[in-house]
């Protein structure tokens, strides 16, 4: 199936006959407005957004065409451009001022929420128990994942990140205003 985001609500298609088979929201017309954040999905759950900085929906998609089950709202808003990060159990919510929110991924439970940085554009990444966090004046936060709150250390490039890292294997890569960095764990060469 294919998920499209549209204002105020998510549709479902058949990924080979197009047909429609779901509406979860209200939205009604074409699909219009600027819907930034990507749903996510883990643990056969939909993590998603009906609109801008609106509050986060968990859905549990059922199959065979059958239309998702509600399990969730988030109680604030989440973010208006980084997507969050769902990774072990956990949802991680970027705000766009540099605050993390961390909520349970089954019930929608806030566990923390902790100023990091400023402005963000881009949506953080999960790796070795790890979670990468880039605000725009080029720090990037590594923080414990789980359920307590751990800055474990925070690099900087000198210049702004406003996209999202990319994962090869064990390089990550970031792009900021004028460079591409390759950053390389050489010790799993």
């Amino acid at each position: 199936d294919v998920l499209v985001s549209g204002k105020n609500r998510i549709t479902a298609y058949d990924a080979v006959t197009r047909a429609e088979l779901w509406q979860y929201g209200e939205g009604q017309g074409p699909f219009n407005g600027e819907i930034i954040v990507s749903p996510v999905y883990g643990d056969g759950i939909i993590f998603t957004q009906l609109w801008r900085q609106s509050p986060i929906h968990a859905i549990r998609l059922r199959g065979k065409g059958l239309p998702p089950e509600p399990l969730w709202v988030s109680e604030k808003p989440g973010p208006q451009e980084p997507s969050p990060l769902f990774y072990r159990g956990f949802l991680y919510a970027w705000m766009d001022n540099g605050v993390l929110a961390c909520l349970d991924g089954k019930t929608g439970k806030e566990i923390y929420r902790k100023r990091l940085g400023g402005a963000s554009n881009s949506s953080p990444m999960g790796s070795g128990g790890r979670v990468y966090l880039s605000d725009n004046d080029g720090n990037t936060f590594v923080v414990k994942a789980g359920p307590e709150f751990e800055l474990l250390a925070t690099n900087r490039l000198a210049e702004r990140i406003t996209a999202s890292p990319a994962v090869s294997g064990n390089r990550v890569y970031y792009r900021t205003d004028s460079h591409l960095y390759c950053i390389e764990n050489m010790a799993h060469r």
